[in-house]
């Protein structure tokens, strides 16, 4: 009777076709033809519409994604609703790349530089990935939507996987070609801040505000396990701090997780545990200098800084 009612209020905001076609599928049974139960609603409307890249904005917006494009003649800045793009020698303004979610938090580029991974949207709301014509030539193809922001993503080395990780305390991994999501794993309980896939491409890290960083297997999203060294902190920076950052290194499935507090943690996904800490087989490094959290990690090509 409530739901009939609702329905009834609802009528003069529906159109005569629109109210057939609900008439229609209570007849049938109602029956969910979604890719995923779980899925809520917000997540099944699809992408929003974003305006076009303002001329120029009326007030300061903070910067929270930078991305050097390959042969390192330009840079990607993210704002919002927008990706400017600079020239590295002159700071010159090159372009404005528009119709993107609100804000910008993570970029990345595939391996020729075509194309560059825009993530981001509104905190609490939306999230949004979208692969973006780097030439400014295309509208932004949007390969997914949250009920939450994404907060970083990355591509595979071959260019044929892209992972994202989101404030709905989701990792997911998509094929690139295809835009398709191959899989999705809420196992952290809360924000996922960082993610990465392994050198050989057999794993995807996820740190989090939970303390944690989780490794899967990045074919599956089947969990291989679960990294607690920032949750058990030793010495004279003993606590539990959120983790904001993993990166792997580029030639070995050596993982590098840094969060609140002093430390950046090196250690090797295959000698790590559920149950431990940092034990002598994982190299762990004390920035002492660093008074604040560490936001981002990143390694040289050789992995030797």
């Amino acid at each position: 009777m409530q739901a009939e009612a609702a329905f009834r209020t609802a009528k003069s905001d529906l159109t005569a076709p629109q109210i057939a076609l609900f008439r229609a599928w209570i007849t049938e049974g109602a029956k969910f033809d979604g890719p995923d139960r779980k899925d809520t609603l917000k997540s099944l409307l699809g992408p929003r519409v974003h305006p076009a890249a303002p001329v120029a904005y009326r007030s300061p917006v903070p910067v929270l994604a930078v991305a050097l494009a390959p042969g390192g003649k330009e840079v990607a800045v993210g704002g919002y609703h927008t990706v400017t793009v600079w020239q590295t020698a002159r700071g010159r303004l090159v372009r404005r790349l528009g119709f993107l979610p609100q804000r910008i938090q993570a970029l990345a580029f595939n391996h020729d530089g075509s194309q560059l991974l825009a993530v981001g949207g509104t905190p609490g709301d939306y999230g949004e990935l979208a692969l973006v014509d780097f030439a400014g030539g295309k509208k932004p193809r949007v390969l997914d939507t949250c009920d939450d922001v994404v907060l970083s993503a990355g591509f595979r080395s071959d260019g044929q996987r892209i992972a994202a990780g989101s404030a709905d305390q989701a990792a997911r991994v998509y094929a690139a070609t295809e835009g398709r999501r191959l899989w999705s794993n809420k196992l952290h309980s809360d924000w996922v801040t960082g993610v990465s896939f392994s050198a050989d491409d057999r794993f995807l890290a996820s740190s989090s505000k939970d303390k944690t960083v989780k490794i899967y297997e990045a074919e599956t999203g089947a969990l291989f396990t679960a990294y607690n060294g920032h949750n058990q902190m030793p010495g004279k920076y003993a606590g539990q701090n959120p983790v904001y950052n993993v990166k792997f290194t580029a030639e070995q499935a050596v993982a590098c997780s840094a969060g609140r507090g002093h430390w950046i943690q090196i250690w090797e996904p295959e000698k790590a545990t559920t149950k431990t800490a940092p034990s002598p087989t994982s190299k762990t490094v004390s920035l002492r200098k660093a008074t604040r959290a560490i936001l981002s990690t990143v390694f040289g090509r050789k992995s030797s800084r």
